[in-house]
């Protein structure tokens, strides 16, 4: 049987993991045990006064990055459009600020070392994508299985997919990033994860772990504690 705090629960049910969030979370759970001592054992009303403002300034700061994740989030949508080709960044020309954001997201490099293995290097991308994407499931079709440590921060990525699902992730990275895609087909694909000594890399890789549909499922995990590139 597990046990948890009453403040633990609160942080453990928040839906956003930005560090701007979890403040204003742990923030607001304050005010509200101050609250409720207060309420227990009396206080006058200058005090209440006080936390009443605390905790009005605290929700609004908390409304404001809802809307911010909300717009976000449908940028999001509209940068996946024009990475498919269904629109092009001269379509929201009269949303400047929809277009400010979709061209700092274009213009936006991968956030990890480039490694000589390009397979491991676009793993890497994707575990980033992960990470600032709320509809990454959406996105691609790749299963995502995931442990936290105690600090309720990412310890390990496993990506359940097959070759033909890493292909098409692969080539919505290039699109992204606009660079080129150095494997021609899933075919080419598929031989160069044979290929790869993965002994001496930071993923572990097993191949074949399920078929679903006629798809031959592979197993990709790396382990992110005390890891550099991330």
């Amino acid at each position: 049987m597990k046990f948890f705090t009453q403040s633990g629960y609160f942080l453990l049910v928040k839906s956003f993991t930005d560090d701007k969030s979890w403040q204003i979370q742990r923030d607001l759970i304050k005010c509200y045990f101050i609250v409720k001592s207060q309420a227990k054992h009396g206080s006058n009303k200058g005090q209440w006064n006080k936390f009443d403002n605390e905790y009005q300034s605290l929700k609004k700061q908390r409304m404001l990055l809802d809307e911010r994740n909300k717009f976000e989030k449908a940028v999001q949508k509209e940068l996946n459009k024009i990475i498919s080709g269904s629109k092009s960044i001269n379509d929201y020309s009269e949303m400047p600020l929809v277009k400010e954001k979709l061209n700092e997201l274009l213009n936006q490099k991968p956030d990890c070392n480039k490694p000589d293995n390009e397979i491991i290097y676009r793993l890497d991308m994707l575990v980033n994508e992960y990470k600032s994407l709320q509809d990454f499931s959406n996105i691609f079709n790749i299963k995502v299985k995931t442990t936290t440590n105690q600090l309720n921060e990412l310890d390990e990525i496993s990506f359940i997919a097959s070759t033909r699902d890493l292909f098409q992730a692969f080539n919505w990275l290039n699109k992204k990033y606009v660079e080129k895609n150095p494997f021609k087909n899933t075919r080419v694909l598929g031989s160069k994860l044979s290929q790869i000594d993965w002994f001496h890399t930071n993923w572990k890789f097993e191949r074949n772990i399920k078929m679903i549909h006629g798809d031959r499922k592979h197993l990709f995990t790396k382990s992110l504690s005390n890891n550099s590139l991330l």
